[in-house]
């Protein structure tokens, strides 16, 4: 199965084959090497556990002629020329593919050591793009916890705004409509 990549400026997004899943959630020896990363010195990222994963591996067997509408991998591509190689630092995507009313929902987590250098910024701002590439997406959804300022800034800067609480009392769901990605997107090739 051909591997779905979306690369940004310091990151490639690859989104999770079923065999690939399904080789993670069994913690495989060398599941990560069809991602052509050196191994995580951890995984998996906050958030994540064993029976999310396997959660998820099922979900992307169940759904295989949807790639992308799950779970993506977040893979550092070092500077050319520099020293180190492609590092997996963390994982995102989507819960399904758009429902009826064209929304779908996002989260994403890094990696312990990743965090506070604009690369959750970046992911984001991949994932929102493929979405919106979608003519079927008219809306993108996220929840965050309030007091982690860093996703809610990441959310921010995307032209997500809070709408209400989340599936949970403590969380702030925000969400991100088609009309203003492209507006932002028009402004900013004008700028």
């Amino acid at each position: 199965m051909q591997m779905l990549r979306i690369r940004t400026e310091r990151l490639e997004l690859i989104a999770a084959t079923p065999d690939l899943a399904r080789h993670e959630a069994a913690a495989a020896n060398g599941w990560h090497a069809p991602l052509e990363v050196l191994p995580p010195a951890s995984w998996p990222p906050p958030g994540s556990d064993r029976s999310s994963q396997a959660w998820l591996a099922g979900r992307i067997i169940e759904d295989a002629d949807r790639l992308g509408w799950w779970l993506w991998y977040v893979v550092h591509r070092p500077r050319e020329h520099a020293m180190g190689g492609r590092t997996l630092i963390g994982n995102a995507g989507f819960k399904g593919a758009p429902d009826a009313h064209g929304s779908v929902e996002l989260g994403y987590a890094l990696l312990p050591g990743w965090e506070g250098r604009g690369y959750g910024t970046e992911l984001a701002g991949g994932l929102v793009t493929w979405a919106f590439s979608h003519e079927r997406v008219e809306r993108i959804m996220a929840e965050t916890y309030p007091e982690f300022v860093a996703s809610v800034r990441v959310l921010e800067k995307h032209g997500f705004r809070p709408t209400c609480r989340g599936t949970s009392s403590h969380t702030i769901r925000f969400e991100l409509r088609r009309s203003v990605f492209e507006q932002r997107c028009a402004y900013a090739s004008v700028g």
